[in-house]
């Protein structure tokens, strides 16, 4: 909350989510990544993180929602399209989310 834009970097934003993950505060990630965004700090790690959180959240519904959404900043940040991102990182993705919402990130229906 007190971080200045001015001085953060990706990096900043990711130490501290990797932090609170480490110490399993999943809601302040969400707040983490926000405040990263608004920054111009959206990296594909953080990104990782921040589905992770999503994942780990008592959210009820929209968890793949959230998730696209973060796929898409980062996806934007590095100048691909949302889909191709999720395609191309999807071993990543799954070690972070699990396989169900990989799974649902790649569009994949099938039960």
């Amino acid at each position: 909350k007190s971080l200045d834009n001015r001085s953060s970097t990706p990096a900043t934003f990711i130490t501290i989510a990797k932090h609170l993950a480490a110490n399993g505060v999943w809601h302040e990630i969400g707040e983490i990544y926000n405040h990263a965004r608004r920054a111009g700090c959206v990296s594909e790690e953080l990104g990782f993180i921040a589905m992770q959180a999503v994942n780990e959240s008592e959210l009820a519904d929209g968890k793949i929602v959230v998730c696209r959404k973060i796929a898409e900043d980062v996806a934007n940040t590095i100048g691909i399209d949302k889909d191709e991102w999720i395609t191309s990182r999807y071993w990543e993705i799954k070690r972070y989310v699990g396989y169900h919402y990989a799974r649902l990130l790649m569009n994949w229906n099938d039960p």
